[in-house]
């Protein structure tokens, strides 16, 4: 039996491994290692590691890296005590492989600590582009260090082959958080509010912002000074319930972290989330209007559902997307204008180009991992 490591430290990357985790722990093949870091364990980011526990799986390692300085100087602390303790954690165990996805900082400790202990790595959505932040530059040294390459879309495939990775080892099997939403059945509208315990009201705003970690600390400040001002001058205000998912552990997240809070007890039509399970996530996408932010869910999942994302800043400038993105740059009045446009107008899309496959993408990894390993 081969022993696959999964590694995960935050909420969004495990939303999009819980399907591929789910298998391996049901495989008679493979026998699941599951490390759990990163804001998993961080009580400002919601102990998210729980829900990791109630949806049935035994956590093998939980390794803390103490996340409550969002400096460059903290952050890389943080990165040095996650270093040190996979040292120890890789020790105990005869690992086969592990999976990582994406392109954060704990994902890049954790494939230097795979290479020094020859631990060959499958690397879940490399090839893919965002300028405007260093999480693209983590994705490629990743990609340099993983043996086993598993693509989301064609132009990402053809971005690995670039940088001359062995094509034999790079597969497009698509995004594995994708397949799920083909499947899924939505709450009912009533039952959904209800549970949320928002008093359902004409339009849903969902927003989902993080910080431009290439940007420095003041002007991420006004970046999002900017976004908030434009959110509360649209012209259905009043008429909005809104919905902010608070941001990942980046650098400069405190700022944004602290403002959410104090917008929730200012307005009673703004409420706030740490963190949500995967299920009443895809239910806010399912009934929301207009999807604002800086997030890859609103270029990977929101279009699935025919909704309009607005996708603000540089974040995720060279990423692939379909027709239903609107590039926005930091300017009130711009973003204000396409706010009060789709809201007033048209709130989804039905004819949406997409660009990623979106294929059973844990069995494909699964299969191809039988004949690898």
């Amino acid at each position: 039996m081969k022993n696959i490591c999964v590694i995960t430290g935050t909420r969004a990357e495990y939303g999009l491994l819980k399907g591929i985790i789910n298998d391996l722990n049901k495989s008679s093949y493979f026998n699941l290692l599951l490390f759990v870091t990163g804001s998993h364990l961080e009580e400002k980011f919601g102990l998210t590691y729980k829900n990791i526990e109630a949806d049935g799986f035994n956590i093998t390692e939980k390794i803390y890296m103490n996340l409550k300085d969002d400096s460059s100087r903290g952050i890389l602390k943080s990165m040095a005590k996650l270093l040190d303790c996979l040292a120890d954690s890789f020790n105990k165990y005869m690992i086969d492989i592990i999976l990582i996805l994406g392109d954060r900082y704990e994902m890049l400790i954790a494939a230097q600590a795979a290479l020094i202990n020859n631990i060959p790595i499958g690397h879940l959505c490399g090839g893919d582009i965002t300028k405007g932040a260093y999480d693209d530059t983590i994705r490629n040294v990743i990609t340099k260090i993983a043996k086993y390459h598993f693509v989301t879309c064609q132009s990402s495939y053809n971005n690995i082959i670039k940088m001359n990775e062995n094509k034999e080892n790079i597969y497009l099997v698509g995004n594995p958080g994708l397949y799920d939403i083909l499947n899924f059945i939505p709450l009912d509208e009533n039952i959904f509010y209800k549970n949320l315990n928002i008093t359902k009201k004409k339009y849903l705003i969902l927003v989902v912002y993080h910080s431009e970690t290439l940007l420095t600390e003041i002007n991420n400040k006004i970046n999002f000074n900017v976004l908030i001002e434009s959110i509360l001058n649209i012209n259905n205000f009043k008429d909005t319930n809104f919905i902010f998912i608070h941001s990942n552990a980046d650098t400069f997240n405190n700022y944004i972290f602290k403002n959410i809070n104090s917008l929730t007890l200012k307005y009673n039509n703004i409420f706030s989330y740490i963190s949500l399970e995967r299920y009443i996530y895809l239910n806010i996408i399912k009934y929301c209007d207009l999807f604002i932010g800086n997030s890859s869910s609103g270029i990977y999942e929101v279009p699935l559902f025919k909704k309009f994302t607005l996708n603000i800043g540089n974040r995720q400038n060279g990423r692939e997307y379909g027709n239903s993105i609107i590039h926005l740059d930091y300017n009130k009045n711009n973003i204000l204008d396409n706010i009060n446009n789709i809201i007033n107008k048209n709130n989804t899309i039905n004819n949406i180009t997409y660009p990623y496959n979106i294929l059973n993408s844990s069995k494909c990894i699964l299969d191809i991992l039988k004949y690898k390993l």
